[in-house]
């Protein structure tokens, strides 16, 4: 197990590891204390900054720990350790090929690959290539990085599918990965296959709902890596749950050649969605900055536009930390 603390010197929070297996701390299921001994992995570095070290991944072989030192909100390098030996090594940056070195990069945590023939592959979502948040994966072996959904990179960088928008929720299960994207102000969610006949294809997974805001988890520890569990929000309702699952071998394709699947949802008999008599569905509309740009907004508007009404503006984010579709009273 790795966690941080700040039981050094109560000020820097470090990370640790202990062993649960083997541990003689002779602990019984009550609630007797007991001491649990562990070992410090980031030592202080002494650069005159107060240290906050984040732990995010083990290895699937108990080789290696992954770590994030956050600086802030804007800055968090990740790190890796071997921990195979009997004592952790030494900590080493990873530098992702090709990347800009910048203090505002993020790296947005970071897992490794669930599947045992890809121990030391890490997926994470970092800013890292460019303006928008984009998932890759690092292999800590090879020091290569393969590019998801990294848009506007050069022809010598393929990229499975480059997304243009924000990206974030990333999952990793040992059958496939998924993420979301704010397209717009809707939530877009996708999957990609790390096996089987559709290998490394980016899919839309279409949920066949009016379209909102969508946070997410799967059940891979029971063994169900393609089922989900969804809290979907829209202009309706605040939040209701639903259960999906996902059949990534046969595929459909837009025109232009965008691989998605349509997905059933199957609601929970305890969970019905309230029914709203003033709900307003918001419209996307569009214009062009200063610059020339063109941004996206959420235009909601009472009685179907039929009279005149007070505007407020919102404005928020972009490309990162952009709006999304919600319930308004």
């Amino acid at each position: 197990m790795a966690f941080a603390s700040n039981k050094e010197n109560n000020t820097d929070t470090l990370a640790y590891l202990t062993r649960l297996i083997g541990s003689n701390t002779g602990a019984t299921s009550d609630s007797t204390p007991f001491n649990l001994p562990s070992k410090l992995v980031t030592p202080l570095l002494r650069d005159g900054k107060t240290e906050r070290w984040v732990t995010l991944s083990i290895s699937v072989d108990d080789k290696y720990l992954l770590l994030a030192r956050a600086y802030g909100n804007t800055y968090e390098p990740m790190f890796v350790v071997d921990i195979s030996g009997s004592e952790p090594g030494k900590l080493e940056r990873i530098f992702l090929p090709g990347a800009t070195e910048r203090e505002e990069a993020t790296t947005a945590g970071g897992s490794f690959s669930l599947d045992p023939a890809n121990p030391h592959v890490v997926y994470t979502v970092t800013n890292a290539y460019g303006d928008f948040d984009a998932v890759v994966s690092y292999d800590i072996d090879q020091r290569t990085v393969t590019h998801i959904t990294t848009p506007n990179l050069d022809a010598s960088a393929p990229v499975l599918k480059p997304i243009a928008w924000e990206v974030g929720h990333l999952r990793v299960t040992d059958a496939c990965i998924y993420f979301i994207a704010n397209v717009e102000g809707w939530s877009a969610l996708y999957a990609l296959s790390l096996s089987g006949p559709n290998k490394n294809t980016v899919v839309e997974v279409k949920l066949g709902w009016e379209g909102g805001c969508i946070d997410y988890t799967h059940n891979w520890r029971n063994g169900l890596p393609h089922e989900l569990v969804l809290r979907l929000a829209s202009y309706r309702s605040r939040g209701f749950v639903q259960r999906a699952t996902l059949d990534l071998q046969t595929l459909k394709h837009t025109p232009d050649g965008n691989a998605y699947i349509d997905v059933e949802l199957t609601p929970y008999v305890q969970v019905v969605v309230p029914e709203v008599a003033k709900a307003v569905a918001p419209k996307l509309i569009k214009f062009r900055s200063f610059d020339g740009l063109e941004v996206p907004a959420l235009y909601y508007h009472p009685n179907e536009g039929k009279s005149r009404a007070p505007v407020v503006i919102v404005i928020h984010g972009g490309p990162e930390s952009q709006a999304t579709v919600k319930y308004r009273t």
